[in-house]
């Protein structure tokens, strides 16, 4: 197969190289290729041939690898502006996992809403915690200082815990956002609605600076999986909440 400028880069709506990509409706590509729900594999190439603008994705699937072309011009099947109605981006378990198994990365939990909520922290402080042993500690405090309606040093605190160094390489503003989402849906019931909001807007801040943090497209377009996952969590929530608020009949 011939190789075409920017092959590394290209991304094709959520398709980029290096993700993990299953089938979820069948088809057959431009040369013939059939091809069904549940294939999977890996990613290894995504071209576009620059003069006739087909589309040519490589995926290791077992021990060989399945070659797909989409013509530029075909109405229908997988093409750009199609492909997530054919292909969903999945996660791979590291060794160790205890999943057991190829989970779809949209399917992961964004955040937990608790069932009943959890009980607001008790503020352990009136300073700002700054020592990254007391993490924990600090997010717990970002959560007690907004439920008391005291934003500006929540925001302080928690622009202080987002600069504790990051172990986890780079994924301090995911795991920061999840738990920040978390504090919000506790408050998803209040009858008041500034300390929900307040913490949902971080959240999803948090998880923008997380996405844009991606150095490469492959990356970038996993991490967006997961935000594009937490966006939907936050509609089915709102949701939820208008539903509660409806005048009763």
């Amino acid at each position: 197969m011939q190789t075409f400028p920017s092959a590394m880069a290209l991304t094709v709506d959520h398709l980029a190289h290096d993700l993990h990509v299953r089938v979820i409706r069948p088809f057959t590509d431009a040369d013939g290729r059939m091809f069904s729900t549940g294939f999977a594999g890996h990613i290894t190439r995504l071209e576009l041939d620059r003069r006739s603008f087909d589309i040519h994705l490589v995926v290791r699937h077992g021990e060989g690898e399945a070659l797909m072309r989409f013509s530029a011009g075909a109405k229908d099947g997988p093409g750009n502006g199609r492909m997530r109605d054919y292909f969903e981006v999945i996660d791979v378990p590291k060794p160790g996992d205890s999943r057991g198994g190829v989970v779809a990365g949209a399917d992961r939990a964004a955040f937990r809403v608790a069932t009943p909520p959890p009980a607001v922290p008790d503020l352990s402080s009136d300073d700002v915690i700054d020592v990254p042993h007391r993490e924990d500690e600090a997010i717990a405090q970002v959560w007690a200082l907004a439920a008391r309606g005291r934003f500006d040093e929540a925001r302080e605190q928690l622009i202080v815990v987002n600069r504790f160094p990051d172990l986890g390489g780079g994924d301090r503003p995911r795991e920061l956002a999840r738990r920040i989402a978390e504090a919000a849906a506790a408050h998803a019931w209040d009858d008041e609605d500034s300390t929900y909001a307040w913490l949902k807007d971080w959240s999803l801040k948090l998880w923008y600076q997380w996405g844009s943090g991606a150095t490469s497209g492959g990356e970038g377009a996993a991490r967006a999986v997961e935000i594009r996952a937490a966006e939907r969590a936050w509609e089915e929530l709102e949701s939820r909440r208008a539903v509660r608020r409806l005048p009763a009949p």
